[in-house]
């Protein structure tokens, strides 16, 4: 505990170094807020809603998180006390906190909607019922309140990587992020750097992109004087301006035992950009030498780090916020901040799984996303010039040991060796999130690619996956926001074509594909006229890169009013293999890991105790 307590002094001693604008300390540091408790209801101004439903839904990570909200409020000298969902109707304050409350039941959202309060909602509040399942249409269910309407989510990158809030840039320190369309009436008070909003004011109460109150957001100055700012705004004189940083406890995540395949895997992370902070709860192990608590890396230098049980990485940003990353194995740091992270495959699926598919799914469902994940991961060692695979969709997304969950590396453990083979080789086992009712052939998705193997030529799923919010979804888009979008894109994605995209006439769907999806798309504009095919439709909407940004999948429909373009769509990815969403649903109607893959992928075999080395020859 107390080498814990002094890693995160050294962290805010080095932000404050770093941080170019003047820190004021009113008084020496003293011990972190404790995780704010139930207490006796009176009558705070403030409230906080404190979930056991999202609890159970995302684990420890959002007890963490939740728990700087004590820190943030306490630096803010607000008055406040902790409400269970049970006492909430007898709380009469003013100001109701939801910090990334994500599972909500119909009675608290009932409670809330017969108070004349306020609400601070950040990140994912009341994104999910406390069952855990998506409210109709998808989208917020206080999001009326709060003036929003879901788009899509943020999972990394810059995109949200800072606020803008009036003339003021704020780093923020996850980059993670639900992107929002503000309902008519409803004010924008900031953007991410895209210019889309990210603090939208509605006729209940403010909503905020990201989780302001998380530890590695609320630990910062600044940040904690935008948090003041919205409360003084939903109730004036609430929250004092902060005299110094917070100061919160690094979390303390649980690792797993795995058993070693006995291969290892080159993961490129992203690059560090400036400082960082490497320590270890037990033992840090730097250049081959024991290091006492921390390692303090500067751009220009290279390093070679491990830690146990586990090594912790915190990238710095110039306010006070920073980003919090543990990862078993060894990291190799280069002079230019290259980040590679050598471990064990196996260790390597632990920290895979989670990031691809909710770790609260059925345990068959998660058995059969470990065994694709294996087989996708074996299959696509080498992609990188310098290291196996990177952390991205590009791959699979890998956030490391701070990802992992008890439910997903016991699914690793339990089908440990297994891959799915196709005449003897390694099947090309794609997945995506949501099928829309039938998944895709891959030459639909990918219509240069080659012939699509048999058991990727699409099948009906629509009885299980219609469960997902994402089974039905609705994106609407001005001329001109498309125009934007589809220039970037363009440009990008067809460069020796790309002759200019003032604006467009039509968008015409030209050529469907056998499960419905959009297969061509043309743009018809007054330089020339383009024609996109399969998945490059969706990255239209990001630009033309690939990541979370994008259309949420090309089986849509599009109708015109006026200068505003409506797609009605179903589904979330390519299509192409494995429906996680309705992998969960046959897991919930007694289905067994093997006999989901065989519905998914048909042809092919379940081969158990293979090596990684067997798998590639």
């Amino acid at each position: 505990m107390w080498a814990r307590f002094l890693s995160v002094l050294s962290l805010l001693w080095l932000a404050a170094a770093i941080y170019k604008g003047p820190v004021a300390w009113a008084a020496p540091l003293e011990d972190p807020a404790p995780v704010p408790t139930r207490v006796e209801i009176g009558s705070a101004p403030v409230g906080v809603l404190y979930s056991p439903a999202t609890s159970r839904s995302l684990g420890w990570r959002w007890e963490w998180e939740w728990s700087g909200c004590a820190n943030a409020l306490k630096a803010l000298g607000v008055e406040y006390e902790v409400l269970s969902p049970e006492q909430l109707g007898e709380w009469n304050g003013q100001v109701l906190i939801l910090a990334n409350t994500r599972n909500m039941s119909q009675e608290s959202l009932q409670t809330i909607r017969s108070k004349e309060i306020k609400i601070l909602a950040t990140y994912m509040a009341s994104y999910r019922s406390e069952s855990n399942t998506p409210w109709e249409g998808n989208n917020f269910a206080l999001g009326d309140r709060l003036g929003v309407r879901f788009q899509s989510w943020i999972g990394f990158g810059e995109r949200a990587r800072s606020l803008k809030v009036d003339q003021r840039e704020i780093p923020l320190g996850r980059g993670q992020a639900m992107l929002v369309e503000s309902l008519e009436g409803a004010r924008i008070l900031g953007q991410w750097p895209g210019g889309e909003a990210a603090i939208v004011e509605g006729p209940g109460g403010i909503y905020v992109g990201e989780d302001l109150f998380c530890p590695e957001n609320s630990d910062s100055k600044p940040v904690l004087e935008e948090l003041a700012r919205l409360l003084n705004r939903l109730q004036p004189g609430l929250a004092r301006m902060p005299t110094r940083m917070s100061l919160s406890k690094l979390p303390d995540p649980p690792a797993s035992r795995l058993a070693k395949s006995g291969r290892t895997v080159r993961v490129g992370l992203e690059r560090l950009q400036r400082e960082a902070v490497l320590r270890a709860p037990e033992r840090l192990v730097v250049n081959g030498s024991d290091k006492l608590k921390f390692h303090r890396w500067l751009p220009g230098t290279s390093v070679e780090v491990s830690g146990e049980p586990y090594l912790e990485v915190l990238r710095l940003q110039k306010n006070g916020t920073y980003q919090w990353r543990a990862y078993r194995g060894t990291l190799n740091i280069a002079e230019d901040g290259t980040l590679l992270n050598i471990l064990d495959f196996e260790e390597y699926l632990a920290g895979v799984v989670p990031g691809e598919v909710p770790a609260y799914y059925p345990e068959e469902s998660l058995k059969a996303m470990a065994v694709v994940a294996r087989t996708y991961g074996l299959s696509h060692l080498g992609r990188h010039q310098g290291y196996d695979v990177c952390d991205t969709v590009h791959c699979q997304v890998y956030n490391g040991l701070g990802q992992e969950a008890a439910p997903t590396s016991q699914a690793v453990a339990a089908t440990a060796g297994e891959i799915l083979s196709f005449e003897g080789q390694p099947a090309k086992a794609f997945f995506h999130a949501v099928c829309g009712g039938h998944t895709a052939a891959s030459t639909e998705a990918w219509p240069n690619g080659a012939e699509a193997p048999p058991y990727l030529t699409g099948i009906d799923d629509e009885l299980y996956c219609s469960e997902s919010g994402r089974y039905r979804w609705q994106e609407e888009y001005s001329a001109r926001e498309l125009t934007e979008k589809m220039r970037a894109a363009l440009k990008l994605s067809k460069p020796d074509e790309f002759v200019g995209l003032s604006s467009f006439s039509e968008l015409r769907v030209s050529e469907r594909s056998r499960s419905g999806r959009v297969k061509a798309l043309e743009i018809i504009s007054p330089e020339a006229t383009y024609r996109v095919e399969g998945d490059s439709i969706r990255w239209l909407f990001s630009g033309g890169k690939i990541g979370t940004a994008g259309l949420q999948s090309t089986f849509f429909e599009l109708e015109r009013s006026g200068d505003r373009y409506l797609f009605k769509g179903g589904g979330w990815g390519h299509g192409v293999g494995l429906c996680q969403q309705g992998s969960a649903g046959r897991a919930k109607a007694g289905q067994t890991y093997d006999a989901i893959l065989s519905h998914y992928y048909p042809h092919t075999a379940l081969l158990s105790g293979v090596t990684t080395t067997q798998a590639r020859r």
